[in-house]
């Protein structure tokens, strides 16, 4: 067996972005990449107020997101059939200008992701009380499953 069939496969996989595999009960959506499964956070595990909140490039603008979080708190993912808070340890919150990077850290006692973002709007700059930057990217993420790259779309701001 070739060495380089399975990350071949996944890159390919992750270069038509995610798609749903089914939606759950709930009215989750559920992603599989290679031996991790992500859903969509239902309405009542998103906060509202300033921070961040990422959805697959294939969704629709909403609220359909994969990772959310508020300033100063932790992240929330539905991660393998549970949601994880996860401590955010490091994310740039704000970006000054379009194709700025922001690295992402989060983890758990279970789930560890580490994430680059590119900023691809930012806040005109007459614009006083804009505070909103918008993002693509992609999040590894490592479970006792396995690792999946996560794409990812997404905001941060108030």
């Amino acid at each position: 067996m070739n060495p380089y069939s399975k990350p071949v496969a996944l890159l390919f996989t992750l270069a038509l972005g995610c798609a749903p595999a089914r939606s759950d009960n709930s009215g989750r959506t559920l992603y599989k990449l290679g031996p991790v499964s992500f859903g969509t956070l239902l309405e009542s595990e998103v906060a509202s107020g300033c921070g961040c909140a990422f959805r697959s490039p294939k969704q629709a603008e909403g609220i359909d997101y994969l990772l959310q979080w508020e300033l100063e708190e932790p992240a929330t993912m539905f991660v393998n059939g549970e949601v994880v808070r996860l401590k955010v340890e490091t994310s740039s919150f704000y970006a000054k200008r379009i194709g700025e990077k922001s690295d992402i850290k989060l983890s758990s006692p279970t789930v560890s992701a580490r994430g680059s973002m590119i900023s691809t709007w930012v806040c005109p700059r007459k614009q006083e009380f804009c505070e909103l930057s918008r993002f693509k990217g992609q999040l590894s993420v490592q479970t006792p499953k396995g690792r999946a790259i996560l794409p990812l779309v997404g905001y941060c701001g108030c």
